[in-house]
């Protein structure tokens, strides 16, 4: 399988840039890539970062998914596998 991690330390990456938390998910999804163990343990750690990003980014990242087909069941499901946006009703 091909997996998906970040250049450098995750926790910093996600730290810096939030939003690739959902872009990971959405790669992982669209892709069926998997998450590098160190990148999963870094998304459930600063998950909640995603509070900082504007409400129009993280609309967009859901809308890429769902038009790549990604079900509304499989997009609730990894978010709560990471406790991403726990409160979103999508």
């Amino acid at each position: 399988n091909i997996l998906i991690r970040t250049i450098g330390n995750p926790a910093k990456r996600l730290r810096e840039e939030p939003l690739r938390i959902l872009r990971a998910i959405r790669f992982s999804l669209v892709l069926d890539f998997e998450i590098e163990e160190s990148l999963v343990f870094a998304i459930n750690k600063y998950g909640s970062k995603l509070s900082e990003i504007k409400n129009e980014k993280i609309k967009e990242e859901i809308k890429k998914m769902k038009d790549a087909g990604v079900s509304i069941y499989d997009i609730r499901s990894e978010f709560k596998k990471f406790n991403v946006l726990p409160g979103l009703k999508i």
